[in-house]
């Protein structure tokens, strides 16, 4: 997988991150007008995070539906691990700007960078792209199966179900179900 695509997948990952920061800086308190809820210092913030928020998920669920149009393998689960609990590990970091980050203040907006751009760097050497609460909010899953695929599906995997896998990467698939007699 190239690299510009696991650094959309990751901005992906952290995309509700983005979209808590923009909440945070919008003013709901004490308006007068509609345009006042957008602070005017802090419309490039909100706009950033809105597109960061926005962009990466729209280039996911298009990789997504891309990948199925690819030839698929047929697998039959003999056994298989829910991977979903992965997620809730992954989203602890969301907690860090709650914390202490205050954007108003240059040396903290450009640590908060740093943060992100340490995160992703691990995130795409460490091949868990795949690890996405996106992907969770979605209704998809992720299992592991027969020991040595990954698969992110809407469907619920049993033993002896037969899978129809889209390949993303290495070992990471899209599963759908396998309509054929096979």
């Amino acid at each position: 997988m190239r690299n510009w695509l696991k650094i959309i997948l990751f901005l992906s990952s952290y995309s509700p991150l983005f979209l808590i920061i923009a909440i945070l800086h919008i003013k709901l308190n004490d308006i007068e007008r509609v345009k006042d809820i957008i602070p005017q210092d802090k419309q490039w913030l909100i706009i950033l995070m809105l597109v960061m928020f926005i962009l990466p998920n729209a280039i996911l669920f298009y990789l997504i539906n891309r990948v199925r149009s690819f030839q698929p393998i047929r697998e039959k689960t003999n056994s298989f691990v829910n991977k979903n609990s992965d997620v809730m590990n992954y989203i602890v970091t969301y907690l860090i700007p709650f914390l202490s980050f205050d954007f108003d203040k240059l040396n903290q907006t450009i640590a908060f960078a740093i943060l992100i751009f340490v995160l992703g760097i691990v995130y795409i050497h460490s091949e868990i792209f795949y690890i996405n609460p996106i992907l969770i909010l979605m209704g998809y899953k992720i299992y592991e199966i027969n020991d040595k695929y990954l698969v992110i599906t809407k469907l619920i995997v049993k033993r002896d179900k037969k899978l129809k896998l889209s390949r993303i990467h290495d070992n990471v698939y899209i599963g759908d179900e396998d309509g054929s007699n096979n």
